[in-house]
C-alpha cells in the first residue's frame, strides 16, 4: 500500500500538476466552445422565459447523434461537440503513461521491483485525470452561462429537448455529470494499453476509430454508446440503460487493467 501511495503521489504531481500547459490549452479550448454553444442557444432559453444554464451548455456539448437508420438515405455527420469532448479526453490521458515510462519508468520499475504497483498507479491516475478533465469542461460551461447571465442549474427543463425534460433533476444530473466520466474510463484505459504496447499515435488512431463506430452504429457493448445524450430518449428504459452502461464500463475497465498489467510485466528493462 505504501508503494502505490508513493507512486500515485508521483503520478498526480507529474501527470496532472506538471502538465498544466496541456490542461490550460484544454481549458481555453472548452471555454471558447462552451461560449459558442451558449451564444447559439441563448435565444432558445429566452423563448421559455429564463437564462441559459451551465447544464444546458453541457447537454448541448454531450448531445451527440441518434443512430442512423440503414435504410434511410442520409449522410453521416459526426457530432462535432461530442467528438471534440472525446478527443480531449484521449489527449489528456494517452500521452503521459508511455512518456513517463520511457523517461522515468525503468528507474521506477527497477527500484520498486513490482510492476503491478507502477501499472495500478497509472490506472488510478487515469481516473483522477478524467475527473480533472471533466472538471475543466464543467467549469467552462458554467463560465459560459455566467457570461450570459445564467446559473449552473435552475430548472429541470433542458433546452436540448428530446425527452430529457421528463426526467427528474437527479436523473438529468446523473446522465450529464456522472455517466460521461464513468464511460470514459474504459476508452482511456484502452488508449493507455495500446500506447504502452505500441505507441501513442497508433493508440490515438485506434481509439478514434472506436469513437466513430460508437456514433455511427448502435453498439451497446461499447461504453461510449451511453455517453450520447440524445439516445436517452426512452424514459421507461432509464434505469436499465444506466445500469447497463455502468456494468459495461466496469467490465471493460477491468479487462484493460488486467491486460495492461500483462503488457507491463512483459516489457524488458534496459540494463
Amino acid at each position: 500500500m505504501k508503494g502505490i501511495s508513493k507512486q500515485l503521489k508521483y503520478d498526480l504531481r507529474m501527470g496532472i500538476i506538471k502538465r498544466w500547459k496541456i490542461h490550460m490549452i484544454l481549458a481555453i479550448s472548452f471555454l471558447m466552445i462552451c461560449s459558442i454553444l451558449a451564444a447559439n442557444h441563448v435565444g432558445a432559453a429566452q423563448s421559455v422565459g429564463r437564462d441559459i444554464t451551465g447544464i444546458d451548455v453541457l447537454a448541448y456539448l454531450m448531445k451527440g447523434q441518434r443512430v442512423l437508420k440503414r435504410e434511410a438515405q442520409v449522410n453521416f455527420n459526426m457530432p462535432f461537440y461530442w467528438f471534440i469532448l472525446q478527443v480531449g479526453c484521449l489527449v489528456s490521458i494517452i500521452f503521459y503513461p508511455k512518456k513517463d515510462f520511457e523517461v522515468h519508468g525503468y528507474q521506477h520499475l527497477i527500484r520498486m521491483k513490482n510492476r503491478e504497483v507502477w501499472w495500478n498507479s497509472k490506472c488510478v491516475w487515469c481516473v483522477f485525470e478524467l475527473l480533472f478533465y471533466y472538471g475543466i469542461v464543467v467549469i467552462s460551461a458554467c463560465f459560459a452561462s455566467f457570461f450570459r447571465g445564467g446559473k449552473f442549474y435552475t430548472t429541470k427543463y433542458l433546452l436540448v429537448g428530446e425527452n430529457l425534460q421528463l426526467m427528474s433533476e437527479i436523473q438529468q444530473l446523473f446522465i450529464i455529470l456522472v455517466i460521461p466520466v464513468v464511460t470514459s474510463i474504459p476508452i482511456a484505459l484502452f488508449g493507455t494499453v495500446i500506447s504502452m504496447k505500441y505507441n501513442e499515435l497508433f493508440a490515438m488512431i485506434i481509439a478514434l476509430v472506436v469513437i466513430v463506430a460508437e456514433v455511427y452504429w448502435y453498439l451497446p457493448i461499447l461504453p461510449g454508446e451511453y455517453s450520447i445524450l440524445c439516445r436517452w430518449n426512452d424514459i421507461s428504459q432509464y434505469f436499465l440503460r444506466a445500469g447497463t452502461g455502468l456494468a459495461i464500463s466496469l467490465a471493460w475497465s477491468l479487462i484493460f487493467i488486467w491486460y495492461g498489467k500483462k503488457i507491463v510485466k512483459g516489457i524488458e528493462l534496459l540494463s
